[in-house]
């Protein structure tokens, strides 16, 4: 299990890498208007995905292991095609989203839809290794296209990010089919009411909080934009993509720690798990945050361009938020693995309300460090409401947090393992 997490880290630190990479391209490219219109239309597409991921979504990692694949891809599919084409309307007439980007929206979603069902069952019957290489490979086709639009052709427009948004995603889609169809049987689909009925009674929930998550994390843009602008928006959004870089730490953790979960019985074992790997995760977490705090103003301004230099403060306003969540985040897929999935919705749901209250009352006033200081707060009381939640769902003792001599026998071996097999 070590050796999948230190492989989920490295190629994950690596598609973390390129996207910092990427920002910083874009931002010297299009400036801190064009990052905040690229932020919208990655949060439109992020919307739609989270709807269409209801049924070809995390649900589907847990029947995965027991269910046939083909009888999970067709009502995913279907599911897709209907879900994005509302959810893509629904953000058109509202004016969530910039109109004159609206149908590429629905098309990259299509394709982000196609490839993310499929990775759902390559974390399902834990295809860790090829799940991280998809990833990794979109990540690095985007940024290679960046390059040559943004660098080499000359291009300063938001519209080639798209494009290359179209090429990335495309090929990823194409490639997890092949990977996909390669190994499955193409089964007959009696009793695919059944598997859709056991998909909508996990997915409903598992996506009703990832939607109400991703308000928590990004309901902030909308409020900032209408306040503030565009210019404010592209500064907050680069900063968020600094601090969020952190949780590269916690998501490599809990996407092997969940799969594991997924596959277990055993309630101790899952419960020893969630505590070690918490502990590893804030560990971490901290150290990758300590250089993203101490590199000066004059630093980010050299790397994003001078309109950027100002990013320092509110990463400091972000930085408790970013690793009490790093901790948290471990206890959610622990949740999330046994199917206990109210518990995350309770707890975004709180997130959310925290977020949009504190938005409402600081965003306008202090603009981007009060857009800091909203989210810092929610995601510290969902962490806490979390925390709390493994505690009376467990026994867990205030004193399994300090790190043990087996801790270290763990983290030891573990790599040593890693380096073994490298």
């Amino acid at each position: 299990m070590f050796s999948k997490i230190i492989f989920t880290f490295i190629t994950r630190f690596s598609s973390s890498l390129i996207g910092f990479l990427l920002v910083i391209l874009t931002a010297h490219a299009i400036g801190a208007e064009g990052r905040g219109e690229i932020s919208l239309i990655i949060l439109g597409t992020a919307i739609t995905l989270l709807i269409s991921s209801i049924i070809g979504g995390n649900a589907i990692v847990l029947l995965a292991p027991s269910t046939p694949a083909f009888k999970l891809l067709v009502p995913s599919y279907g599911w897709a095609v209907i879900s994005i084409s509302i959810t893509t309307a629904l953000l058109h007439f509202t004016g969530l989203i910039p109109h004159q980007f609206s149908i590429h929206i629905f098309i990259i979603s299509m394709l982000q839809a196609i490839a993310s069902i499929h990775m759902s069952i390559f974390i399902g019957k834990q295809q860790i290794k090829l799940y991280n290489i998809m990833n990794l490979l979109q990540v690095f086709l985007l940024f290679t296209m960046a390059v040559i639009f943004y660098y080499f052709l000359k291009h300063q427009d938001v519209m080639h990010y798209v494009i290359a948004l179209y090429i990335s995603f495309a090929i990823q889609a194409a490639a997890t089919t092949w990977f996909i169809y390669r190994d499955i049987e193409l089964t007959n689909l009696s009793g695919t009411n059944e598997i859709i009925k056991k998909i909508l009674e996990n997915g409903l929930i598992i996506q009703l909080c990832n939607v109400v998550q991703i308000l928590n994390y990004r309901l902030c843009y909308f409020i900032l934009e209408e306040t503030h602008g565009l210019t404010s928006l592209g500064i907050f959004s680069t900063a968020s993509i600094v601090a969020e870089s952190v949780w590269l730490v916690s998501r490599s953790i809990s996407l092997v720690q969940y799969s594991g979960i997924v596959n277990s019985s055993d309630k101790e074992y899952n419960r020893l798990l969630t505590v070690r790997m918490s502990k590893l995760s804030l560990f971490g977490s901290i150290l990758v945050m300590l250089p993203v705090l101490i590199l000066p103003s004059s630093f980010y301004g050299w790397v994003f361009g001078e309109e950027f230099r100002g990013i320092t403060e509110p990463l400091w306003i972000y930085a408790p938020g970013i690793l009490a969540l790093s901790f948290a985040t471990v206890l959610g897929h622990y949740f999330a693995g046994l199917g206990l999935n109210k518990v995350n919705l309770l707890g975004s749901v709180i997130g959310f309300i925290i977020t949009l209250i504190a938005s409402l009352i600081l965003i306008p006033k202090w603009g981007i460090n009060g857009a800091a200081m909203s989210v810092c707060l929610a995601y510290c009381v969902h962490s806490l409401y979390l925390f709390l939640k493994f505690r009376t769902h467990t026994s867990f003792k205030i004193n399994e947090l300090w790190p043990t001599a087996d801790d270290y026998i763990y983290l030891k071996k573990g790599i040593g393992t890693f380096l073994g097999r490298s």
